[in-house]
């Protein structure tokens, strides 16, 4: 590294190193703790369960109106149980007894479990399952433990030196007399940043993560020299950003070492330090943004197909377009295409009787556009569904009956003030049967929706990511 003209205050300054203070410290031990716990405490967890049901084989019994209550989960073949088993017995405590099996397994499915129990200690409770698969758990524990076991002393291992170098980095530099320096930035991303002194150390660029907002000083583009603090003995050296929000200064002492800074270094040359790995990744994420939006596009296309089948009426005009089929027994009938108003405000509701049971019938007018009283209709439709379904949008289509409206039907009409025409033609609407397209139309629009909301801001995540780490470089 380099020395700098800038000139520092001449005392002993405190200074709070990115990613390094006592804050970074404890989140680090923090995650460190919970991951190794977690580790340890699911290996663990398993073993008592296992020497107790070694001392059961042989011995045990099924256990009548005993309950299980718990999952089991599986990530690819491994497979961790957690289960209460529990007994009532009369007149004494409920037994209960909580285990945790961990084994491989492919099975797919639910587990059905059954209660078993040694009659000489039956406040040992287990399972049928736990005596089938003792082996297997013996085996994965053997296998799985010590896997477990040394990832947690490895992540132990990786938290313990990070958080030494944040403390190395914090006695090396605060509370020291320190003076500025040169240093290279070799690679400069949001919120981390890598520099290395001039010419660059042995062991290489020393990494430091940052607020995503900080930009450094740059001294020099064409360098990508940046401004940077170390103590006397140079073994390490920070970088600092363009507010010097990482030394405790007074006013006065910020506002000099300022005042020693030309404008252009403050606020520029942030381009300059763009690496070609920088590059390639904002690339990925557009890249990345460009396949999740056009999934989604995709994806809210197939939803809107699948509300299009499943909520798109059959006729835009006005009215309901009838489709009346002239007599059953032609092997091709005529058709007579009606264009009408369905008159539900003035349907008539009757019940009538045959030999098996009373069923209940809706007669509908069907007028033509504009029609007003006293005007006879023509047509009326016998609505199996009971009105239900006339919302004037919908196709109807049916058999024109020989007989016209029975006497029941034509004087509840009369009273709702509809009249009919001497000659009235009748057409019988079956309930119409279920649209097998339906279901699947219905399925299509709730996954594709899903499916578009998460990829649409999955999209829009990626790219304000993207975003962000191109606003680095702009000052």
């Amino acid at each position: 590294m380099s020395e700098s003209t800038i000139r520092l205050p001449d005392r002993p300054l405190r200074v709070h190193p990115p990613g390094a203070g006592h804050r970074a410290q404890l989140t680090v031990l923090l995650w460190a703790v919970f991951a190794v716990a977690a580790m340890v405490f699911g290996v663990i967890r398993p073993i008592g369960d296992l020497l107790v049901d070694r001392e059961l084989v042989g011995k045990v019994a099924p256990v009548p109106d005993a309950k299980v209550s718990g999952r089991c989960s599986t990530g690819l073949v491994l497979t961790s149980c957690d289960a209460t088993l529990s007994v009532a017995r009369p007149g004494r405590p409920e037994i209960t007894r909580e285990v945790h099996y961990f084994f491989l397994d492919e099975h797919t499915g639910d587990y059905e479990i059954e209660v078993v129990a040694d009659p000489a200690r039956p406040e040992l409770l287990s399972t049928d399952m736990a005596m089938e698969k003792l082996t297997n758990r013996l085996v994965t524990l053997v296998v799985f433990g010590p896997l477990f076991l040394g990832c947690a002393l490895v992540v132990a291992a990786r938290a313990r030196r990070k958080i030494q170098r944040q403390r190395a980095a914090l006695r090396a530099l605060s509370g020291q007399v320190l003076r500025a320096v040169v240093l290279r930035m070799e690679r400069y991303e949001l919120g981390r940043w890598a520099v290395s002194g001039f010419p660059p150390d042995a062991s290489g660029p020393a990494v430091w993560q940052v607020p995503d907002r900080a930009r450094p000083i740059v001294m020099d583009p064409a360098r990508k020299a940046v401004l940077g603090i170390t103590a006397s003995d140079g073994r390490i050296a920070m970088p600092l950003d363009t507010g010097l929000t990482w030394l405790e200064l007074r006013d006065a002492e910020r506002d000099g070492i300022l005042e020693q800074l030309r404008p252009e270094q403050l606020a520029g040359g942030f381009a300059a330090l763009d690496t070609d790995q920088a590059r390639a990744m904002r690339s990925r994420l557009r890249r990345s943004a460009k396949v999740a939006a056009i999934a989604g596009l995709c994806a809210a296309a197939l939803a809107g197909g699948g509300a299009w089948m499943t909520f798109h009426p059959r006729d835009t005009g006005t009215g309901a377009l009838v489709e009346l089929h002239r007599g059953d027994e032609a092997p091709a009938s005529a058709q007579v295409r009606l264009r009408g108003v369905w008159q539900t405000a003035h349907m008539a509701r009757i019940t009538r009787s045959d030999a098996h049971a009373a069923r209940l019938e809706t007669w509908i007018a069907v007028t033509a556009p504009g029609w007003t009283q006293p005007q006879l209709a023509t047509w009326v439709v016998r609505d199996a569904s009971q009105g239900m379904v006339t919302s004037g949008l919908a196709t109807r289509s049916g058999t024109v009956l020989g007989d016209g409206p029975p006497p029941e039907a034509r004087a509840e009409l009369a009273r709702q003030g509809i009249g009919l025409a001497p000659t009235v033609h009748v057409l019988d609407v079956p309930i119409p049967p279920q649209d097998p397209l339906q279901i699947p139309a219905l399925a299509a629009m709730v996954l594709g929706l899903a499916l578009a909301i998460g990829l649409l801001l999955g999209a829009a995540v990626i790219a304000a990511k993207a975003r962000r780490h191109a606003s680095i470089l702009r000052s």
